[in-house]
């Protein structure tokens, strides 16, 4: 995992990505099931990746997650404020204060009812707390987050 996910954030191998969407979506298809109807999020990307890329992986697995479900996409409820440090860089302390305040919900896009966050790794969750907090300060009370894999933090 942690290999096919550098080949596909760093030298854009889309034969990766397509092989990784297709997998989580179906070793995934039990839980979202369990899940009331939702709208998936995609924790949106720093702009400057985005143009290197020229794709966002949450946005993908939130697309292919919700495909053939009872839950939507929302690929734009969120919206990145201000630039950021890119998060692989900093240690543990810095994280949380690198995106603190940095992501803002389009009230417009956001349902009452309970949304999914999606990510593609989780290390330790200073990114999906601060897409929370964006969420719940638009008024949504029920947050759940779907990553594709967890990272053990440097130390």
């Amino acid at each position: 995992m942690s290999e096919a996910l550098r080949r596909i954030k760093y030298s854009g191998d889309l034969v990766a990505a397509q092989s990784l969407l297709n997998v989580s979506a179906m070793l995934l298809a039990p839980t979202l099931r369990a899940l009331p109807p939702s709208l998936l999020i995609p924790v949106p990307a720093r702009p400057e990746n985005l143009r290197e890329r020229g794709f966002h992986l949450p946005s993908l697995l939130a697309r292919r997650w919700a495909k053939g479900t009872h839950h939507n996409a929302a690929l734009f409820a969120l919206q990145k404020t201000r630039r950021t440090l890119a998060q692989a860089s900093l240690g543990l302390a810095e994280r949380s204060t690198n995106l603190r305040d940095a992501f803002k919900a389009r009230q417009a896009r956001l349902p009452h009812g309970p949304v999914v966050l999606v990510d593609d790794v989780l290390t330790t969750g200073a990114t999906l707390d601060a897409a929370a907090s964006a969420l719940q300060e638009a008024g949504v009370e029920k947050i759940h987050a779907l990553v594709l894999a967890r990272s053990l933090p440097r130390q």
